[in-house]
């Protein structure tokens, strides 16, 4: 971004250019992004503590901020984020004045005046057309809109491309009579096949003089978009299902419409002839006699009941859940614990579990077992098997059983 010192062009500077200021004699666009530094320290109005200002833009160094001269002007000047005592500036807040980060919020208060205010800068972007007040050899008087606020800003002449106030009227008037030649010849020759395209030509240019041309583009773009629909009536189009269908499409359509009308008569006449022979429907739209539909809602009752059961069967009525542990005894002993879940709905008299004991070598070398009285329905049962073999180090539950 090309950077240039010139300054803020005050009232008393004007009068070098030999006329009023607040009359726009042309237009003027940056040939590309472009900073001007403004050059009015003398004339630059100290902030005050406590006072707000708008931020405009934040660097690393400061803020920009929109702020006044001495003789009244807006202007813009740069706040330094640390005073000479190296202590903050200034607040920061939102639209709303609560508090924000530092360097972010719309609104500054500043809280030093040690501090060493300098003048501002404004950028201007490439394209974006700006109101010329006067104009030399070298430089160019640009109202520059900001906030609500005209900031009068000196910009060099070479930095920007410059018409009069005829000459940008009648460009103007070249590009959106080039976007209407364009529109025009779709019309015409009718190659778009809806009005979006045409319209887009208006509401979607992005080129120069995009500003400038918003409202007349709104405006055109609904005229054209009616033509287009004029023209697509003479020629028998019609707007079906959020479309725009051709005569080719619309008879087709139409044909489609009668064929799924046609079907559905039939089969609004073959339902009521199902109907007046006593017949329904099943969940898979089959039609029965009202008798066969019992039949199968009781077969499949049936077979729901079987399922169950078989689901039941697959739950043994009584069985070892979690781990079964080798532990030490109340007498130091070495017994085997776990438990033992009653499954069913109803009570056992007696339960016992049978567990066989093995030596280092896989070699059964004698069993254990524990037993318990009255396990009740849906019950658990903590069982403690002795081991009395010493050369047994592994087991397995081998059966649990009960009455």
């Amino acid at each position: 971004m090309n950077r240039i010192i010139l300054g803020l062009l005050l009232v008393a500077a004007t009068k070098s250019f030999g006329g009023s200021t607040n009359q726009i004699i042309g237009y003027a666009w940056a040939k590309t992004n472009l900073v001007v530094s403004l050059a009015n320290e003398r004339k630059l109005k100290k902030p005050v503590i406590g006072n707000e200002y708008r931020r405009i833009d934040t660097t690393d160094s400061g803020c920009l901020l929109l702020c006044s001269t001495t003789d009244g002007e807006p202007t813009l000047g740069f706040l330094p984020r640390r005073d000479r005592l190296g202590s903050r500036t200034a607040d920061f807040r939102d639209r709303s004045g609560n508090l924000a980060a530092e360097g972010a919020g719309e609104l500054v208060y500043v809280r030093s005046d040690l501090i060493d205010f300098q003048s501002g800068f404004v950028s201007f972007r490439s394209g974006q057309s700006y109101g010329v007040a006067s104009k030399d050899d070298t430089s160019l008087l640009l109202f520059v809109e900001m906030f609500g606020q005209t900031l009068r800003v000196l910009a060099p002449s070479d930095g920007f491309n410059y018409l009069s106030v005829d000459e940008y009227s009648k460009a103007v008037t070249n590009q959106i009579a080039g976007l209407c030649r364009e529109a025009d010849r779709l019309i015409r020759d009718f190659t778009a096949d809806n009005p979006d395209q045409v319209t887009h030509m208006f509401l979607g240019y992005s080129g120069r003089y995009v500003a400038e041309t918003f409202a007349e583009r709104q405006n055109l773009a609904t005229e054209y978009e009616n033509r287009w629909v004029a023209k697509a009536k003479e020629k028998g189009y019609e707007r079906r299902h959020g479309l725009w269908y051709t005569p080719d499409e619309v008879k087709k359509d139409d044909e489609a419409q009668k064929q799924a009308e046609e079907a559905r008569r039939q089969r609004t006449e073959y339902e009521a002839a199902q109907k007046a022979k006593g017949l329904i429907q099943d969940w898979n739209g089959k039609w029965i006699t009202p008798q066969e539909k019992q039949k199968r809602e009781a077969e499949a009752g049936a077979r729901w009941e079987i399922e169950r059961e078989e689901a039941r069967a697959r739950i043994p009525s009584l069985e070892v859940v979690g781990e079964v542990t080798s532990a030490s005894g109340e007498f130091g002993n070495r017994v085997l614990r776990g438990t033992v879940r009653n499954n069913t709905g109803r009570d056992y008299k007696y339960v016992q579990i049978e567990i066989n004991l093995y030596d280092r070598s896989g070699a059964q070398v004698g069993s254990t077992m524990a037993n318990v009285l009255n396990l009740e329905s849906h019950t658990t049962w903590r069982f403690e098997a002795p081991v009395l073999e010493d050369s047994a180090i592994g087991f397995k539950v081998k059966s649990v059983t009960g009455y």
